[in-house]
């Protein structure tokens, strides 16, 4: 694994790098990010974030196709019809609709859809197409934590964001990532901008 640091969003920046002892500002809208990949693979460029209350660590795929972030959950079993084969599932509780982490809060009342298209190659190859994916779940605001253990750094807020409960039409299969945090343009639609993570910062 090869791990690299790079500024993952810069929004409002308001300091001046050059300034600062240790090279990051300390003002603005803005958070910095460990970003890791493999290196028989440079396609999958994935973050570490530390989810809920007790920080449950996922691994998110960057993408910029997407403008929501989404994680799956335990309730995407490997005994469903369509089941999710990642690294670290997020539990959630034996009831889909009653999650188990307290931070979890303005959970939907309806489950809903969500397409997302998201390199899933099994040994880290560049699938082409990217597939779509449709997957289902709940739209939650739930406590996400991000950091740069290199220099003590994190960011930590709170958003609305995509709880994948199943996929509707394959498998969601990945051996890096647990979850979506996409990059894709901040949107004035409200139904939008509520899972966007520059509408955060």
């Amino acid at each position: 694994m090869v791990k690299t640091i790079i500024p993952l969003i810069l929004a409002a920046l308001t300091g001046c790098l050059a300034d600062e002892p240790d090279g990051f500002s300390h003002d603005g809208k803005f958070f910095y990010s460990e970003v890791f990949y493999e290196l028989k693979d440079t396609v999958h460029y994935y973050t570490q974030v530390g989810l809920g209350c007790d920080s449950f660590k996922q691994n998110w795929t960057i993408s910029t196709q997407e403008e929501s972030v989404g994680y799956v959950t335990s309730i995407c079993s490997d005994t469903a019809q369509h089941r999710c084969y990642v690294p670290d599932k997020f539990p959630w509780g034996i009831d889909q609709s009653n999650p188990s982490d307290a931070c979890i809060k303005d959970l939907s009342q309806n489950m809903i859809s969500e397409n997302a298209r998201l390199n899933d190659g099994d040994d880290g190859s560049f699938v082409d197409p990217i597939p779509n994916y449709v997957l289902q779940g709940y739209s939650a605001t739930n406590r996400i934590e991000f950091y740069n253990r290199d220099f003590g750094r994190k960011k930590q807020l709170e958003m609305k964001s995509f709880a994948i409960m199943q996929s509707n039409n394959f498998d969601f299969r990945s051996p890096y990532y647990s979850g979506y945090l996409g990059l894709g343009p901040y949107s004035s639609d409200t139904n939008i901008r509520g899972e966007n993570i520059i509408f955060h910062l």
